[in-house]
């Protein structure tokens, strides 16, 4: 028997108009009715301290709720809700009805905040300074504990107490105030940046002293006579002869110098530098070997000039 395509389609809806069933259509397959959406109740609902204590409840008889805490997906293998949830810090309650012969309900939530601790005061606050500095550390949290760090990582409730701190190298501070109850305050603090001066030199003999006695050089002789001595700031020295080839005495002469110094601010933590250096100083001198092998002492030029190119990051 020859049967065209289609044909057991039409044979079923001729044998449904006669009110027989088609063996070959399987029934309509009927949707399960839905477990009621839980209820999330609780006496203080949103923004809390200490703790708080939820309920949660269906209509739907016997059916079980299951909860998560920051996680929406609640499935069968979730926590049994059997009785009030207590939450002692800031998290979001998702629950869920789930009842044999019957599809779970829909994922019902709720979102609860632990109330913050103030963010401590720290004075003076943070910047650069050019000696040691003290810092103070207050929290107008009554019963709230101040505690820090000095490495730059994020202050817990095990880090050292705190209240006053001295810095003498530069260091970064942070901290956080804590309180039972509350939630740990946002952070405080920054870099202290200590750039301390060093103690200006002094020299023995002052400028200007004149030395008697024997001079030895990098000739390997010595040179019996009388100079003097001019001292500058860098810390090095000038000999003069006490007299020139002609006899005439000769003295240490004034020294006069200048910078000028221009700075740009490209970015925040960005800048360049020029420096320009001039200098006047006719005491300097240079050994000079004549042509009969001596060595004899002749003055350098008093006219300077250098230039200073800085570069200089700050982070």
């Amino acid at each position: 028997m020859f049967f065209f395509p289609g044909f057991a389609v039409i044979a079923c809806a001729v044998s449904l108009l006669f009110g027989v069933q088609c063996p070959s259509q399987p029934a309509a397959k009927r949707a399960l009715p839905s477990a009621a959406t839980p209820v999330i109740a609780s006496a203080r609902a949103g923004t809390f301290t200490g703790s708080v204590s939820v309920t949660i409840t269906t209509t739907t008889p016997e059916a079980q709720i299951r909860y998560a805490l920051d996680s929406w997906s609640v499935t069968e293998a979730s926590a049994l809700y059997s009785g009030p949830v207590v939450i002692t810090s800031s998290a979001t309650l998702y629950a869920r009805a789930f009842k044999s012969g019957m599809g779970p309900s829909r994922v019902v939530s709720a979102r609860y905040v632990q109330q913050q601790a103030p963010a401590p005061t720290l004075t003076p606050g943070s910047g650069w300074f050019t000696t040691a500095v003290s810092v103070s550390m207050t929290t107008a949290t009554g019963g709230a504990t101040i505690r820090c760090t000095t490495d730059g990582s994020m202050p817990t409730d095990s880090s050292p107490v705190c209240s006053r701190l001295t810095l003498t190298e530069t260091t970064n501070l942070l901290a956080r105030a804590f309180k039972l109850g509350l939630a740990p305050s946002n952070l405080a603090g920054g870099t202290y940046t200590i750039s301390q001066k060093v103690a200006r030199p002094t020299f023995t003999p002052p400028p200007g002293s004149t030395l008697m006695g024997n001079i030895t050089g990098n000739t390997g002789g010595s040179l019996t006579t009388s100079a003097t001595i001019v001292v500058r700031n860098q810390g090095d020295l000038s000999i003069l002869p006490e007299t020139d080839a002609a006899g005439h005495k000769l003295g240490a002469v004034p020294i006069f110098a200048a910078k000028a110094e221009v700075r740009e601010d490209f970015l925040e933590w960005f800048a360049v530098i020029l420096q320009v250096y001039y200098q006047n100083d006719g005491n300097q001198t240079h050994l000079v070997k004549a042509p009969n092998g001596t060595f004899l002492r002749q003055f350098n030029h008093p006219d300077q000039l250098g230039f200073n190119l800085t570069l200089q990051a700050r982070y």
